[in-house]
Formats: C-alpha cells, structure tokens, sequence
C-alpha cells in the first residue's frame, strides 16, 4: 500500500467519523518496501462495521 493510498485511507475514515486504533502498513523486511497492503484495527466491532458500510466502495487502491 503507498503512502498516499494510507493517507487517503485515513482521511477517508475521519470523514466519516470513525477513528481507528491501528493502523499498519505490512512491509517486505528484507527491503522494507510496501507489500501493497495494511491492516486497520477499530476499537469496537461496531466501528469496524460501520466503517465498512461507510466507505464501501469510496477507497480505491
């Protein structure tokens, strides 16, 4: 995942309304280059769904 697509990610979440507890973008560890894609922990399951309802199809990579 690209620094822009995680900042997109993000700004798209705070729009709407859900602030999440982690989020993390998985690296190769011998380069350290972006395997293209990340992982987002909410706080509540509730939020999580919300927030998947909320963006469908508003993020594209």
């Amino acid at each position: 995942m690209k620094e822009q697509a995680v900042v997109g990610l993000l700004s798209a979440l705070a729009a709407a309304m859900v602030i999440p507890e982690m989020a993390e973008v998985s690296q190769d560890p011998e380069t350290g280059i972006s395997r293209g894609c990340g992982f987002v922990t909410m706080r509540s399951i509730f939020e999580a769904k919300y927030a998947i309802t909320a963006l469908d199809g508003s993020v594209s990579p």
